[in-house]
């Protein structure tokens, strides 16, 4: 089945959950208000607006309570069912619904002297798993994570600002590398988290692109600065042939610019023509005097007439000149690895540890 064929199938359900739970427990109650009377009445509560003291005795006889119990066993254990996938329904999301809750700050273990510190390695997005209320996947730039540490990765979600005003927000969980593609074919890789990455009000799911971008569409890309604040501009897509320059050995690729330059965006994609395109680390204290910047291989996010909720399509690679409002930018084409990326978006950080060990035996 299609990703999403069981995306409007999970809708239904949960609306009829919705539709059904308000039904069921108003039924519940006024059955319950009997049993209520009684126990109330028992107790000296009889001045309740909907209980008078003549009927107390009426509600006390044990036969009415028995009939009353058994019929409404069925509807109390129904109640309890939709009163269960009612809360996990209100921690859970559709993906794509707002993009700044999806992003992720991806760090890397760097070298800073004779100690080993958290560097920022690049700007990455959460993508849904199987499970309705949480994840534990995060789709990055496959340059972010061309290295494999034995410590892993450290990804930080829930703030914009995880080092700033709104740190107390963020949410850190460890990660490890479990696919990365051939740079020269498609660069995107994944991240997977052993602890679940819980959806909520701050936490949320980016849908992946299924298909070609289409001409009609509006898009927005992540930008980072090296303090760590993370935000998003709008974008213009470009034609192909503007950034063939910089697609060297790319199979696929998209081009856009930025619709606006400003101080933030020139910070996350700034280049040094001396260096090879490669994400900068900056250690945690951020005393980074010195540091050249880099791509941060941030998101490229789009709306379509076919799907208008945000979907993931790509990572930004390299810029011709970012402080130039026309300089053309070099994105992934996320679509072109649907395949691989389902396969290992559906699989727990579990599932994924017992099948390389499998191999390995």
């Amino acid at each position: 089945m299609l990703f999403y064929e069981k995306k409007d199938n999970l809708e239904s359900f949960w609306l009829r959950i919705h539709d059904e739970y308000p039904v069921v427990a108003e039924a519940v109650i006024i059955q319950l208000l009997p049993l209520l009377s009684t126990f109330m009445c028992e107790f000296g509560f009889s001045t309740v607006a909907f209980i008078r003291k003549r009927n107390c005795l009426n509600f006390m006889n044990v036969r009415q309570h028995k009939e009353i119990s058994l019929k409404l066993l069925p509807q109390a254990m129904k109640l309890l069912l939709l009163t269960f996938l009612y809360f996990v329904d209100a921690v859970s999301s559709e993906c794509g619904e707002n993009a700044t809750e999806t992003l992720a700050l991806v760090y890397k273990p760097v070298q800073q002297g004779s100690k080993r510190v958290l560097g920022i390695a690049c700007q990455g997005t959460i993508v849904p798993g199987k499970h309705q209320n949480h994840t534990d996947t995060v789709l990055v730039s496959s340059y972010c994570i061309m290295e494999d540490p034995p410590e892993g990765y450290v990804v930080s979600v829930g703030s914009s600002d995880p080092h700033g005003d709104l740190q107390s927000s963020a949410q850190q969980f460890r990660a490890q590398r479990i696919l990365n593609f051939p740079f020269e074919q498609h660069p995107v890789g994944i991240l997977k988290t052993p602890q679940p990455i819980m959806y909520s009000d701050t936490v949320q799911p980016m849908c992946i692109a299924s298909v070609p971008l289409p001409d009609e569409h509006a898009c927005i890309m992540g930008v980072v600065t090296k303090g760590g604040l993370m935000t998003l501009r709008h974008v213009q897509m470009l034609y192909e042939s503007d950034c063939e320059p910089l697609a060297e050995g790319l199979s696929s690729y998209l081009c856009a610019k930025v619709k606006e330059i400003d101080a933030e965006v020139a910070e996350t994609l700034g280049m040094d023509p001396e260096l090879d395109i490669y994400p900068f680390s900056a250690p945690l204290d951020f005393d980074i005097n010195g540091v050249k910047a880099g791509s941060l291989e941030t998101p490229l996010f789009c709306l379509t007439n076919e799907h208008p909720t945000w979907s993931v399509y790509g990572f930004a690679l390299n810029a011709f000149d970012v402080t130039h409002p026309d300089s053309p930018i070099l994105f992934s084409d996320v679509p072109s690895d649907l395949t691989a990326i389902k396969e290992h978006s559906d699989i727990s950080y579990q599932e994924w540890v017992q099948r390389m060990l499998s191999k390995q035996g």
